[in-house]
């Protein structure tokens, strides 16, 4: 995401010195192709990857935090930049491992974005972890209509 004024207002590109343009298109450059391996994003354009890249939102997470509970209602989906997290759902009142680690490039939350339902399971952040956040105005108004990605969707999972 660009770097921010002192008022919180971003920056445009032309404000920002030589140094920090070049260090914010690398780092939107990472951020794109890092993107373009999720495979919920797998055919989206440059262009459509690079306007994704501008709306993300870093959050970290320490180990043990959890990020999403099973049952709540959901707005925002995370992709992993680095670290592990840990999906376990409630089965008879004990808590049960229900895929793989996640690791970099994996994704989750997404479900609720995509099927306006409650939470599936929880994530739980197994080592110290970085993702970047995406919520679903955003996702609606930069991805479009969301019953057109389900359809897609259906092919990634």
């Amino acid at each position: 995401t660009p770097p921010v004024g002192a008022n919180g207002d971003p920056w445009q590109v032309g404000e920002m010195g030589v140094g920090e343009q070049r260090a914010w298109i690398e780092s939107a450059k990472l951020y794109a192709d890092f993107l373009a391996q999720v495979p919920l994003f797998k055919g989206f354009s440059q262009d459509k990857l690079n306007s994704l890249c501008d709306a993300l939102q870093a959050k970290d997470f320490e180990q043990g935090d959890v990020i999403i509970k099973e049952g709540d209602h959901g707005d925002d989906f995370y992709i992993i930049e680095t670290g592990t997290a840990e999906c376990t759902q409630s089965i008879s009142g004990a808590e049960v491992s229900v895929c793989p680690t996640l690791g970099s490039g994996a994704f989750f939350g997404e479900l609720a974005l995509l099927k306006d339902a409650p939470r599936a399971a929880t994530v739980t952040a197994s080592s110290k972890l970085s993702t970047v956040r995406i919520d679903r105005a955003t996702f609606k108004r930069m991805i479009g209509d969301i019953s057109a990605v389900k359809k897609d969707y259906a092919k990634v999972k």
